[in-house]
């Protein structure tokens, strides 16, 4: 599954030869291994894909080096610790790009876009290997390079703490995708997708809203009510009765009428002195 889609990116890349992201430098044709370690890995090399991606997308790619290139590139994962241990905390580590490439190390990390495409294709080879657990393999070649497609057109796969994962989100992807470790410690996989959610907008007159706080007033000064949660003063779902409740100023006059009553107490007391 890596292998093909790293023929994919390869070949991908080959479309924009003649441009600076097109062009495949000699290093990366320079591989750790002897040329009967590649004949040997060659023979799992996916040519049904590189015929048809080359043909789907128009480029006239040389095999002889793909075929070497891609097979090379699968051996130093082979080679690495990914290759030896097959455990989940394994494929994570893999997945994350968390990769001991050994004696090939140098060649994989002299060529840091060699290395993106390589753990790229990785990642894309996990996420195509549980839809295909959950949905069902992808039955001809066709079904396959619809499913790369879709998940490059439609989907970042990577990390979330990737500065990619951020942008993904801002530039509204439909979906993205992480494997990792839980807050539980356990192995997981989160999707994200984006869905549009109903909103609904209302609108009250200030006739509706005044009403409210002179009702509300009127219950709480002069029929001396202080229970400001009192079910008669917040029902009304359909004029929203309670958030205009809330939005009401001051206290709805509380502490301007304390002031008042204090200063008629106060006028009273300076009568009767007087009177007396």
């Amino acid at each position: 599954m890596t292998q093909r889609a790293l023929v994919l990116n390869i070949i991908k890349k080959e479309k924009n030869v003649g441009t600076k992201d097109g062009t495949i430098p000699s290093t990366w044709l320079k591989v750790p291994f002897c040329k009967a370690e590649v004949e040997n890995e060659s023979a799992n090399f996916p040519r049904d894909i590189f015929c048809s991606s080359s043909n789907k997308l128009g480029v006239d790619a040389d095999e002889e080096m793909v075929t070497g290139l891609v097979s090379s590139a699968y051996l130093a994962m082979q080679n690495s610790n990914s290759g030896v241990n097959k455990s989940a905390n394994q494929v994570v580590k893999t997945y994350s790009g968390n990769i001991y490439f050994g004696k090939c190390k140098e060649w994989i990390e002299g060529n840091g876009e060699l290395k993106r495409l390589l753990i790229t294709a990785y990642r894309f080879a996990v996420k195509l290997s549980i839809d295909e657990t959950i949905f069902g393999d992808n039955e001809t070649v066709e079904e396959y390079l619809d499913s790369m497609s879709e998940l490059e057109c439609d989907w970042y796969i990577g990390l979330e703490t990737d500065a990619a994962w951020h942008t993904s989100l801002e530039e509204s992807k439909k979906f993205v995708f992480t494997l990792g470790l839980n807050t539980e410690g356990m192995y997981s996989s989160r999707t994200l997708s984006l869905t549009k959610l109903p909103m609904f907008t209302g609108q009250l007159n200030s006739e509706n809203v005044t009403s409210i706080w002179s009702a509300l007033s009127f219950e709480l000064l002069y029929l001396t009510n202080d229970d400001e949660e009192r079910y008669s003063i917040q029902a009304h779902p359909n004029i929203l009765r309670n958030i205009v409740t809330q939005a009401a100023t001051c206290h709805w006059g509380i502490l301007s009428s304390r002031l008042e009553c204090s200063t008629y107490l106060h006028s009273n007391s300076v009568k009767r002195s007087v009177l007396c």
